[in-house]
C-alpha cells in the first residue's frame, strides 16, 4: 500500500510541473 501511494505521489510530482509549464506555454 505504502509503495503504491509513494509511486502515485512521485507520478503526481513529476507530472504536475509538466502540465503547469505546458499550460503556461499557451
Amino acid at each position: 500500500y505504502a509503495d503504491i501511494y509513494t509511486s502515485r505521489v512521485s507520478n503526481f510530482l513529476y507530472y504536475t510541473p509538466f502540465v503547469y509549464f505546458r499550460s503556461q506555454e499557451q
